[in-house]
């Protein structure tokens, strides 16, 4: 790990009775070069004691998204990453690590962090970086110590947003940004009109047009669209469309029409 290499971790202390021996570990990962080329991906080692890269893939697309992450020149850092996502990247890094927190070494090896957000390049064109996290080192109180990550780049269409999965388990936990928390996937749960009301509108008909297609009242298409956004606990319909097509709770349903 090189020194310099600081990136926003965890606000909270990690507690050792002896200095951890990173010697050790480092003859563990020689492997993790040659992976990084195979599967055509970065990985790295996030370290939440030193605040920074344990290791990280000798690769290109490293190098720019460590910029993203940790420059100190907010000019580059405008340039390269959309701000207002940035700052819930953060946000949700910190929330992670509080939950995760929470559960015992055992349950946290089991856990895997999903999240993917938008870059803006330079060039002006938009990006999603795609990123898989799971825990591998802890401290002696059982908090992350050590993460493996590895990021991957997809088009600007990929969903957005962040999600952990436990091994072995159907549970999902979603992240909801209202409530900046981490929230189980089934409190998240859509009826079958509501994903129909759901789909609809993120196709951009209006109540009426979706009550004429369900054979509903528009009272009945707006009593359902009030509970989707309790349910989600967002303001505006197009926040609970993002957020259900971030963490796949509706699917893309194709309206075919007689020519």
């Amino acid at each position: 790990m090189m020194d310099n290499f600081k990136i926003h971790t965890s606000s909270e202390e990690l507690y050792f009775e002896q200095e951890p021996d990173y010697d050790k570990i480092r003859e563990k990962i020689e492997f993790l070069d040659i992976y990084s080329q195979m599967d055509n991906q970065s990985i790295y080692i996030i370290d939440f004691y030193k605040h920074g890269y344990f290791y990280y893939s000798d690769s290109h697309f490293f190098k720019i998204y460590y910029n993203l992450e940790s420059s100190q020149d907010e000019a580059l850092a405008s340039k390269l990453i959309m701000n207002k996502d940035k700052q819930r990247y953060l946000e949700i890094k910190d929330t992670m690590f509080s939950f995760t927190s929470a559960f015992d070494v055992e349950t946290q090896k089991n856990m895997r962090f999903f999240s993917a957000r938008h870059f803006k390049l330079p060039s002006g064109n938009v990006i999603t970086i795609s990123n898989q996290y799971q825990p591998i080192l802890f401290d002696d109180h059982g908090k992350i110590w050590m993460m493996l990550g590895s990021t991957r780049i997809l088009d600007k269409s990929h969903p957005t947003g962040a999600y952990i999965d436990f091994l072995g388990t159907q549970e999902r936990y979603v992240y909801v940004p209202s409530q900046k928390k981490f929230v189980l996937q089934d409190t998240l749960h859509l009826s079958e009109r509501e994903e129909s009301i759901l789909i609809y509108s993120s196709q951009g008909y209006t109540s009426k047009e979706i009550a004429e297609m369900e054979n509903i009242s528009i009272n009945t298409v707006k009593f359902h669209r009030k509970n989707i956004l309790s349910r989600f606990s967002v303001k505006t319909i197009q926040e609970a469309i993002s957020l259900a097509h971030s963490h796949h709770l509706i699917y893309k349903k194709i309206k075919y029409t007689e020519e």
